[in-house]
């Protein structure tokens, strides 16, 4: 460790009155996915630095979804340990099936007193390494830096809780490319800690943020290249611009491994309901994965495409993985394709039985639709609405296609 009297703030990479320059080493680091990769989550821990605390009993449920989802993969999960309720929120998920219990503490050997009472087998330590942090915030040298992390990780090792190198981008400032340099690049930092300090992968573990809109893509980045866990929330809930969404982890998880037993990807589905009805907190309408209107089309010539194969438009089977079927909403620019594929996904209509776009009644609808925007109308037409003028120009022939 080199100490040093004044800080090293590397202002050529973070100039802080512009935008920090994106550089690139002449070679690439090359690819090292680990044997074994798992999911590590921050949801009671992160996520709730960033919104009201949860009750004990929203936590227990969201425990059970995390166990729902990731089965297997999802291994860990982590909480505060300050107070009674967190203490008390610790226990009732120690009981349950799901996610090992973890912990997350000030370098202090008063947090570590509140730790050890929870009977965790690990505990995350902030020990920020940054000048940033060591001179500006704590006004300390890296030597007394060093020194006063020292005692405290001594002393939560002598309490038989174990540690881990828990690589933080706390200010999402990491690159993802191979080529990318230090001191931004992740494949090259995570290198720098398994080939040249010799940490074993799976003591590794990458906490991102989303701040330069590459939290889930620096994650996967981590994984790529030689760290076997990597941390997230639920539905990218944290600080600032929050966390990698966990949900996703999950779905980018499955495309490098595969299908694995005990994964529920349907629980993002009944996660994002929980958020939305009971914690008041709905997703917006383009969030990937969960929001209400993600694979949800307004536009005519997408629903022309889906009226031949669902395929050309839906990322997956939507249904299937995630237990949410396409949908459309009907609006000015939803045209003739967009009314026949209301019609035919909200009742089921398959086969035989499907409308078509070139139906007079579909016409019909299609005018009034066209009609009442002409009159100033700017709101997508309800569900009630599309029904009200289904029976209107279908009458008994839809509830008989229904029933065929």
């Amino acid at each position: 460790m080199l100490d040093r009297s004044e800080p090293n703030l590397l202002r050529g990479e973070f100039p802080y009155s512009r935008i920090p320059p994106i550089r690139f080493a002449p070679d690439a680091v090359p690819q090292g996915l680990p044997s074994d990769i798992w999911i590590t989550d921050t949801t009671f821990r992160d996520g709730q630095q960033a919104r009201a605390p949860y009750s004990l009993d929203q936590i227990v449920h969201l425990y059970d979804l995390l166990n729902e989802l990731g089965g297997p993969v999802i291994r860990q999960t982590e909480f505060f340990a300050y107070t009674p309720i967190d203490r008390e929120a610790i226990a009732a998920c120690q009981k349950r099936p799901g996610p090992e219990v973890t912990t997350w503490m000030r370098a202090s050997l008063d947090d570590l007193k509140a730790i050890a009472t929870t009977g965790v087998k690990e505990t995350g330590i902030l020990v920020s390494a940054s000048d940033y942090h060591i001179y500006l915030k704590m006004n300390r040298t890296r030597r007394q830096a060093a020194e006063d992390y020292g005692k405290v990780v001594r002393a939560v090792i002598q309490a038989s809780i174990p540690v881990k190198f828990r690589l933080c981008d706390t200010m999402g400032f990491g690159l993802p490319w191979p080529e990318a340099s230090l001191p931004r690049g992740v494949p090259r930092l995570v290198q720098y800690f398994t080939r040249t300090l010799g940490v074993a992968p799976e003591h590794l573990e990458w906490h991102g943020h989303n701040d330069f809109h590459r939290g889930e893509v620096n994650t996967v980045a981590a994984w790529l290249y030689g760290c076997a866990a990597a941390n997230g929330s639920l539905f990218g809930f944290g600080e600032r611009t929050g966390n990698p969404p966990l949900e996703a982890l999950v779905i980018d998880y499955i495309g490098l491994r595969g299908e694995t037993p005990g994964v529920d990807t349907t629980a993002i589905t009944r996660a994002a309901a929980y958020f939305r009805d009971q914690l008041g907190t709905p997703l917006p309408a383009n969030y990937p994965f969960a929001g209400a209107g993600f694979n949800v089309t307004s536009a005519g010539i997408h629903a022309d495409g889906l009226l031949k194969n669902e395929e050309i438009y839906n990322i997956f089977d939507t249904a299937r993985i995630l237990d949410r079927p396409l949908g459309i909403t009907v609006n000015d620019r939803s045209g003739l394709a967009g009314v026949a594929y209301w019609i035919d996904t909200t009742l089921g209509l398959r086969g035989a039985a499907q409308v078509r776009k070139d139906d007079p009644r579909v016409a019909a609808i299609h005018r009034e639709v066209e009609r009442q925007y002409a009159a100033g109308r700017t709101t997508g037409f309800s569900p009630d609405e599309m029904l009200a003028l289904a029976k209107l120009h279908f009458g008994n022939a839809l509830a008989t296609s229904a029933r065929s």
